[in-house]
């Protein structure tokens, strides 16, 4: 059967033991011991194989299919006008999980505001050019001027340029409509559960925003680069791409004593890292 059929029935069946089928490339599954998963045989065929039967020397089929006919979500008004989850909105939200923030410091009662930041300025002004669209409101840029010592001596200048968020509706409205928690922080972030409901269109305009924070492209290797301190972002990243498409192999970095100096304003600072590093 393909496409999107309605669900009929629900069972809900007593406690089982579990098995976590994990494949090489860094995807994994966990089901219970009789679940069949759908394998390639050595004479070029596919079969089913139950979970608990699985070997090292077995070749499990991956899905790449994604409905083609999802609408946009749609959200809460604001301002009197139909709000959806569409390619700006999707953007946004792409870059806040990759390299934006949210604080509570926004006024007297401490709400809770937005925060973006890149060291391209093109990015900073997508983002701008975003909110400006979609609700009428142009946050102001900001930059610092910073130098950073390489592996090699050699020191580079760069800016960085910051966005906040002065408009307590707005940084109200995206926190709601998105379900962001108050531990939204580096380790925990997440892709929200209405990107993963959304057209093909708006998912890749999420990954536009996930890649212009933490994404690189290695030009010796030819191949794209994410990198999060979050596992789970990166499984669902993974996930989410596999079904679109694009397979990745996930590596993971456990050394801790990753440690870079920067000069911000004439002060130096150390930067070192306090969780493992995880790579598509």
């Amino acid at each position: 059967h393909t496409g999107l059929m309605p669900v009929k029935n629900l069972f809900v069946m007593p406690p089982k033991p579990l098995f976590k089928v994990s494949l090489s490339n860094g995807v994994s599954v966990t089901v219970t011991p009789a679940q069949k998963l759908k394998v390639f045989n050595k004479d070029g065929t596919y079969g089913w194989k139950k979970a608990k039967n699985l070997t090292d020397n077995d070749w499990v089929a991956l899905k790449t299919v994604y409905p083609d006919n999802l609408k946009q979500m749609r959200l809460s008004d604001y301002d009197q006008r139909r709000m959806y989850l569409n390619r700006n909105i999707a953007y946004i939200l792409g870059l806040l999980v990759s390299d934006g923030w949210i604080t509570r410091d926004y006024g007297k009662a401490k709400h809770r505001r937005l925060g973006f930041c890149s060291n391209e300025l093109s990015v900073a002004q997508r983002v701008v050019d975003c909110f400006k669209e979609e609700f009428g409101h142009e946050p102001t840029k900001t930059f610092t001027e910073y130098t950073v010592k390489l592996k090699n001596g050699e020191i580079k200048k760069n800016k960085i340029f910051r966005i906040r968020i002065n408009r307590k509706d707005i940084n109200d409205f995206l926190v709601n409509e998105l379900n962001i928690p108050e531990d939204f922080k580096a380790a925990t972030k997440f892709i929200p559960n209405k990107i993963l409901s959304s057209p093909s269109e708006v998912i890749f305009a999420f990954i536009s925003g996930l890649m212009d924070g933490d994404g690189s492209v290695a030009k010796r290797a030819a191949s794209i680069i994410y990198a999060s301190v979050s596992e789970k972002l990166i499984n669902q990243l993974q996930i989410l791409a596999q079904h679109l498409g694009i397979f990745s192999q996930k590596y993971v970095h456990k050394s801790f004593d990753r440690t870079s100096t920067i000069n911000v304003n004439g002060i130096k600072r150390k930067i070192k890292g306090n969780h493992p590093s995880y790579f598509l």
